[in-house]
């Protein structure tokens, strides 16, 4: 199997040299899951790490099972959440690399999975890897493709090689929902969390409607013509009590999607419009300038009476852990 640093799992349209490879062989557990780091990929720009993690093929049928019956267009951005959490596909880490005791720059990486069941196992961007590393094909894998770029010093021969496992933020939803409505009083929503079981209760203290001011909300798009984008929506202030912990940790977001963008003729586009792009924040928790937060609400063409809002958990899994390689 030929490794460029400027390709991915489908290799590269560049004139370049493949890397060449080391192998390492590294095998361990983190996370409940087992772990292969097999080569390393040494190029003139830089290094190109595979790593795989075994999934059990019975947690992946688990998965499908539960959300066979589920109409993707219908889901709701509460349920992709929990998909997304749920996901045995899913395990949001990042990798350090230390070469020689130093961290060498993270570029970008790349991603596959191998499902090991049915007719469709597996794809042939993955299938390739499957083959090279001699691993179970009966087993369900996820394949990252991690590149780092060499420091100022340039290649260097590797004497020390060590990863480190980082964790990173992922979103839970607790299962609590409530409602506002502009101008409203202040209310508190109790509130469990989803891991612990642990009470809590939100305060919300206010809930005001907005129109989107100094930004045009008319653009001419390329072979769509003009377009218009969807200007309400509310922002809701609230507070958290009780453990401190969780400061920073609670995420409030609206039930619905955004209204989708209108074109001249006054047909709707396919899809949410996308305001984060217009308006420079995403909807859901925005940062307050004292220990209340706020929350925006999703952008609609017309003001709503009442918004719907749902909680999440911002939760880490798992603990760092570095394993030497070389």
């Amino acid at each position: 199997m030929k490794v460029y640093y400027s390709g991915n799992f489908r290799g590269s349209g560049n004139q370049e040299e493949a890397g060449t490879q080391v192998v390492l062989g590294r095998s361990f557990e983190y996370g409940g899951y087992e772990w292969l780091v097999p080569a390393v990929y040494c190029c003139s720009q830089g290094l190109v790490l595979d790593i795989c993690r075994k999934i059990p093929v019975e947690k992946v049928k688990a998965f499908y099972r539960k959300w066979a019956g589920a109409d993707e267009e219908e889901l709701t951005a509460e349920q992709r959440d929990l998909i997304e959490y749920e996901s045995p596909w899913n395990f949001e880490v990042s990798f350090t690399l230390r070469v020689n005791g130093r961290t060498v720059i993270g570029d970008r990486s790349c991603g596959g999975g191998w499902q090991g069941f049915g007719e469709e196992a597996g794809s042939d961007m993955t299938g390739e890897a499957i083959e090279a590393y001699d691993l179970d094909r009966n087993s369900a894998w996820y394949i990252h493709r991690a590149y780092y770029r060499w420091g100022a010093e340039g290649q260097e021969e590797i004497h020390s090689l060590s990863i480190l496992f980082k964790p990173e933020d992922e979103e839970i939803p607790c299962g609590c929902h409530f409602t506002t409505s502009a101008g409203c009083g202040p209310f508190k929503v109790p509130f469990c969390h989803p891991i612990t079981g642990e009470e809590y209760r939100l305060s919300v203290r206010s809930c005001i409607g907005e129109i989107l001011q100094d930004t045009p909300l008319e653009h001419e798009m390329p072979g769509i013509g003009k377009v218009t984008f969807p200007g309400n929506y509310c922002v809701m202030e609230y507070e958290v009590e009780g453990d401190k912990q969780l400061d920073g940790k609670i995420v409030v977001k609206d039930a619905s999607e955004d209204d989708p963008a209108k074109r001249e003729d006054k047909e709707s586009l396919d899809g949410p419009s996308a305001i984060g792009f217009i308006i420079g924040a995403d909807k859901g928790a925005a940062p307050a300038a004292h220990s209340r937060k706020t929350a925006r609400s999703s952008m609609h063409f017309e003001k709503r009476k009442q918004t719907d809002w749902y909680i999440s958990l911002k939760t880490v899994r798992y603990k760092p852990q570095e394993y030497q390689l070389i």
